[in-house]
């Protein structure tokens, strides 16, 4: 089915009228519409249609021959005699002739051939009308070129670049064309001769960065360009379009020095996240070279990076965010990755910028203020702050909580001095890491200790924990200082929401009643 099907006006111009039904009688092709008259047509006015005249009468002959519409054919009865006799020529509209006596078969046969040459020659037209309406809508240049490069079709945009008609292009090769010395084509400077070839040994489609040397100095041109194969598979030409991107070559390079001296490791990725383009800053964090073009960025990330989390989105789904660790000869290191899209004055993504930045020194200083604010300066335990935190982020967990307070600690800080009580709350501080290595230690403050030890736990471990604890604490020794002892408190809960202020409490009221009896003995 063809876009636009042919309409042939069929006069049959016959002294005897059985012609006219036996043409009638033949199977009519798809896409042909046959319209039959029995009158002359109008040739005193342009016809609008192509016409096909059939006519057995030679006197007429003359007059038929004068038309000059180039959609006219005519189909003589008669013989060449007839032909020379009258027109003295054979006339460009004359497309056939026909014997006078011939059967209805024959008849059908000619008519039906005649019928499929118009729809071939329809269709020959067509595509070559459909070609040049496209190409000539085209923005790029676009080339048709034979086997010894001779330009054979070229399309407006590619005229309007060479400041040429296609009359004066069709035929004519490069140095013609770009108006360039025939002995730098054959040095093959700043001409297409080289890709042309690579084109046609490789049998495939390539793209080409080109620079071209014009009358009007440099062009620099993105093409692509593709074999042309006849019928019996061998090269017999090819075909190109060129994008001039001159201008934008020169907005390149200062986008390339731009990215280059960033202080980011960038990478610009292409809509199927194949590698484009990567910064020195990127080559020399990673230790890539430029054979990591065309690599595909994810699967590289993915075999490169341990991804620490990823973070919120807050460009609409036009971007993508994550930390990742990179273990870059045994330094580990922390990059912030933002991945987004790069959208064209259309709106459509054509592809991706990759920026990392290395947020390691930023993530210690945090961990350090982290650390700092929730951790005991003197022991290095959590300090009371951060014991709350994490008993409100596991309060629906079974858990145990050991309440300590060193004895009689007051009486050794004043009797010993305070460098023997900070030894001691040192050396409290690293048993209960020993006996509780599992647990999280805070410092309450004073000599005061809480250990929370998750899940359940029987009362005989409990007792050994404790009774470990304790034993341990009278090892602790600082000169002749007198034996260091411990109460310990211990308070459980099997999950389910207890009110952890209430544990800590119960926890802290059992280390006083054993604290007191020590006091009271």
């Amino acid at each position: 089915m063809t876009v636009c099907e042919l309409v042939l006006d069929i006069y049959v111009l016959m002294k005897d009228g059985n012609l006219d039904q036996t043409l009638r009688e033949v199977a009519i092709p798809e896409d042909v519409v046959c319209r039959f008259h029995d009158s002359a047509p109008c040739t005193d006015a342009p016809v609008h249609s192509n016409c096909i005249i059939i006519s057995d009468d030679t006197h007429e002959l003359k007059a038929l021959c004068n038309i000059t519409e180039k959609n006219v054919s005519v189909i003589l009865l008669g013989t060449e005699g007839d032909v020379l006799a009258c027109a003295g020529e054979f006339p460009p509209c004359l497309r056939d002739i026909w014997p006078t006596e011939a059967s209805a078969n024959e008849y059908k046969w000619r008519f039906s051939r005649l019928l499929c040459n118009c729809l071939a020659e329809h269709e020959a037209w067509l595509k070559d009308a459909l070609l040049k309406y496209t190409i000539n809508s085209m923005p790029e240049m676009v080339w048709y070129k034979n086997l010894e490069g001779n330009h054979q079709i070229v399309n407006d945009q590619f005229c309007k670049i060479v400041h040429k008609d296609k009359d004066d292009v069709q035929g004519k090769g490069h140095c013609y064309i770009w108006d360039v010395p025939p002995e730098d084509y054959e040095r093959c400077e700043f001409v297409c001769k080289e890709s042309d070839n690579a084109v046609m040994d490789k049998k495939e489609t390539c793209i080409f960065e080109e620079a071209v040397k014009t009358k009007d100095g440099m062009r620099q041109f993105r093409t692509y360009k593709s074999p042309l194969f006849d019928k019996y598979g061998g090269v017999m030409g090819t075909v190109g379009i060129g994008h001039d991107v001159t201008d934008f070559s020169n907005t390149d390079i200062e986008l390339g020095i731009l990215i280059d001296n960033m202080p980011f490791q960038m990478v610009i990725c292409d809509i199927n996240w194949k590698v484009v383009r990567i910064n020195d800053q990127f080559k020399l964090t990673f230790n890539e070279e430029a054979d990591f073009m065309s690599k595909d960025f994810r699967q590289w990330k993915n075999s490169t990076f341990a991804v620490i989390k990823n973070l919120e989105n807050t460009d609409d789904g036009h971007g993508n965010y994550q930390e990742l660790t990179f273990d870059g000869d045994g330094n580990l290191r922390i990059f912030k990755l933002a991945e987004k899209e790069i959208v064209d004055s259309f709106g459509y993504v054509s592809g991706y910028y990759c920026m990392f930045s290395d947020i390691t020194v930023d993530k210690l200083y945090e961990k350090e203020m982290t650390r700092d604010a929730n951790t005991d300066p003197l022991t290095g335990l959590y300090n009371r702050r951060y014991l709350y935190d994490y008993l409100h982020d596991h309060e629906s967990e079974p858990m145990s909580i050991y309440y300590m307070d060193l004895d009689f600690f007051r009486k050794i800080n004043d009797t010993y001095g305070h460098a023997c009580g900070d030894y001691i709350l040192e050396a409290t501080a690293d048993t209960i890491g020993e006996i509780f290595p599992k647990g999280m230690a805070a410092r309450m403050g004073g000599d005061e200790f809480v250990i929370v030890t998750l899940g359940k736990h029987s009362k005989d471990d409990i007792d050994k924990s404790t009774k470990a604890m304790m034993e341990a604490m009278g090892n602790v020794q600082y000169g002749d200082c007198q034996k260091v002892t411990i109460s310990i408190g211990v308070a459980s809960s099997s999950g389910g929401g207890t009110d952890m202020q209430n544990l800590i409490n119960e926890s802290d009221s059992e280390m006083y009643k054993i604290k007191s009896h020590k006091h009271v003995l």
